[in-house]
């Protein structure tokens, strides 16, 4: 069923609703109220379903498998994590019972910025200034790559169950001012591939 997916399955008199984890079982009640109430929702304040005083449960064999698993988006749905739930979204801010958050998702909580998160300036910059540039790491350092690296190792342990590890850089630029090799790189490949090459590092010492 992959990660939020479910199956929807009448047994008898008997109604299955079953996720894969708690987002997909959340999902398939949706479904459920959708075939057998004709219910809709249509924002976080206006939703519909058929009233009357007799409901035959309807003959369900239904297996839902996402094409893309832990959906999420901003704006509106942001505001309104039983809407987003309701859309078959996953919000950063879901609570338990309504399938978990998607932060609990990444690894770090991170869903964007992440580099800092991974090599926090408050524990490492007094000791290795070397290792920041301007709101960034610097990318091309070996000692710097390596901690990186073993850091995210070490949570992965910690968080078992996180499913992404986030690789992004801080907001608001400021790469290539830290050394010379940086601008060296950035020059050669531009900003996307300096960051690119870092990426690739962490990710083949990660597999």
């Amino acid at each position: 069923l992959t990660y939020d997916g479910y199956k929807l399955q009448r047994y008898g008199n008997t109604v299955v609703l079953c996720g894969a984890e708690d987002s997909g079982t959340l999902f398939s009640v949706g479904d459920f109220l959708h075939y057998q109430f004709n219910y809709e929702t249509y924002a976080a304040d206006e939703t519909y379903i058929e009233e009357g005083a007799t409901a035959y449960v309807k003959d369900y064999q239904i297996t839902e498998i996402p094409d893309f698993w832990g959906r999420e988006t901003d704006g509106y749905l942001a505001n309104y994590p039983a809407y987003a739930a309701s859309l078959r979204m996953r919000h950063k801010a879901f609570a338990s019972h309504l399938g978990g958050g998607a932060s609990e998702d990444y690894l770090f909580g991170a869903h964007c910025e992440s580099f800092y998160k991974i090599l926090p300036p408050e524990t490492y910059k007094e000791a290795h200034p070397e290792w920041y540039s301007t709101r960034q790491l610097c990318l091309v350092n070996e000692e710097m790559t390596a901690e990186f690296i073993k850091n995210i190792k070490q949570q992965i342990q910690k968080e078992p169950n996180a499913k992404i590890i986030n690789l992004g850089e801080e907001d608001l630029g400021g790469f290539g001012t830290c050394c010379n090799t940086c601008k060296a790189e950035i020059k050669k490949y531009g900003y996307s591939g300096y960051v690119i090459r870092f990426c690739n590092k962490v990710i083949n010492a990660i597999e």
